[in-house]
């Protein structure tokens, strides 16, 4: 699997794998699908889905499809899943603000 190692001097490393990972530089998007394995070891966050997308300027991670995250021991399931990276937050994505 592809990997993609993200730092900055403000945020602490995490890793983001999958089977097929596109980068848009001009939209500031990674895009991983296919198995995607998400770590973010400083948070605690550790989890999976069938979609990740990865907004470099805003550091947030958007998990879709089956997703499964654990942080310090609590569990999240959901089928949408948005993490704010810069202060270690994960919550499900309301769906009114998918459509």
């Amino acid at each position: 699997m592809p990997n993609v190692r993200a730092q900055s001097p403000e945020e602490p490393q995490f890793t983001l794998q999958a089977d097929v990972q596109e980068t848009d530089d001009d939209a500031n998007l990674v895009t991983a699908r296919g198995n995607v394995l998400f770590r973010y070891p400083h948070y605690e966050i550790e989890a999976t889905a069938e979609e990740a997308q990865y907004f470099v300027e805003t550091s947030r991670l958007v998990l879709v499809g089956d997703v499964y995250l654990e942080q310090a021991g609590e569990v999240l399931k959901d089928t949408h899943v948005v993490c704010l990276l810069a202060i270690g937050q994960c919550m499900p994505l309301a769906r009114e603000i998918l459509m």
